[in-house]
């Protein structure tokens, strides 16, 4: 509603620059979900594979060793098959796993490059697959994207608890 609004006062101005900053924090609020939702089955079948038992010595330990690995979707499935032989990946479907991809990358490029797509960037996949989205530094996030990121989230989060589910409840 802010963005239609917006929108009337600048006319001139395309919606999608209107919205850089508002698009760029959803971005940014999509990957704390994978971010979390990953951390917290992690840390629940840690729990469930010690018979109840862990401690505050345990999940510091697992947060030294994981750091902010869950935030990224390609590290987190190398420690769920390492720790619990289950594969994200295989779990998802072709396009709900690059979009995670792309999400994450975009979040560090927002993050860490203040939202200019460099050099390291344009090294990525996620360029690759989203060059037409380039326009000079800038990435050009749009609502359908954002919609789109969105279903592949809810969609991952929901097959990774049927995997958790099917496998320990």
């Amino acid at each position: 509603l802010g963005l239609k609004e917006f929108k009337k006062e600048h006319q001139e101005v395309e919606e999608w620059l209107l919205a850089y900053d508002c698009y760029q924090m959803e971005i940014v609020s999509l990957a704390s979900i994978i971010d979390v939702v990953f951390r917290e089955y992690f840390e629940a079948l840690l729990f469930i594979n010690n018979l109840g038992v862990t401690n505050d010595y345990v999940k510091k330990v697992v947060r030294k060793q994981t750091g902010n690995d869950f935030m990224n979707i390609e590290k987190a499935n190398d420690i769920f098959k390492k720790a619990y032989s289950i594969d994200i990946r295989s779990a998802l479907e072709k396009k709900v796993w690059t979009d995670l991809v792309d999400i994450v990358n975009l979040r560090n490029m927002m993050v860490h490059n203040n939202g200019r797509v460099d050099e390291r960037f344009k090294k990525l996949d996620t360029y690759t697959r989203n060059k037409d989205k380039v326009i000079g530094e800038l990435y050009k996030l749009e609502d359908s994207d954002i919609a789109g990121y969105l279903e592949s989230v809810i969609t991952a989060v929901e097959k990774i608890t049927n995997v958790f589910l099917k496998k320990y409840l």
